[in-house]
């Protein structure tokens, strides 16, 4: 999104008022308005070596789960930060975004975790009922 507006109602300045925005600038940083073309146009050699790496891992590691599993079992930001979790955050999210644009990703979500009084109640029902 190249809107350059920044008055629109999710902006601070509608919620908060001037000086709250400004600290919200300063905290969460200014929004980003430049394409991902943009974005990877500005990286230097090695960022770009590192978003590459971290690119091919994660569609590697994707890969294998479609071919073991037939689907993958995450998605792209989940195992870009899996293998990278010590690595610039910008620089996750540049490969993230280059993966999903060039090799869309569908996966099956973990089921939640079952609590104990479910499981319990399950049981229960299964033998008794």
């Amino acid at each position: 999104m190249n809107d350059k507006n920044e008055s629109g109602l999710m902006h601070p300045r509608n919620q908060h008022g001037e000086q709250v925005a400004r600290f919200a600038d300063v905290i969460l940083g200014k929004p980003n308005r430049k394409t991902l073309d943009e974005r990877l146009a500005e990286l230097s050699d090695t960022d770009r070596e590192t978003v590459t790496r971290m690119a091919r891992q994660a569609k590697a590691i994707a890969d294998m789960s479609i071919a073991t599993n037939g689907h993958a079992t995450d998605d792209y930001a989940g195992l870009v930060n899996q293998l990278n979790r010590n690595l610039q955050p910008q620089l996750q999210e540049l490969a993230v975004e280059v993966l999903d644009k060039i090799a869309p990703l569908q996966y099956d979500r973990k089921p939640a975790k079952l609590d104990h009084d479910t499981i319990s109640k399950s049981v229960y029902e299964k033998y008794m009922g």
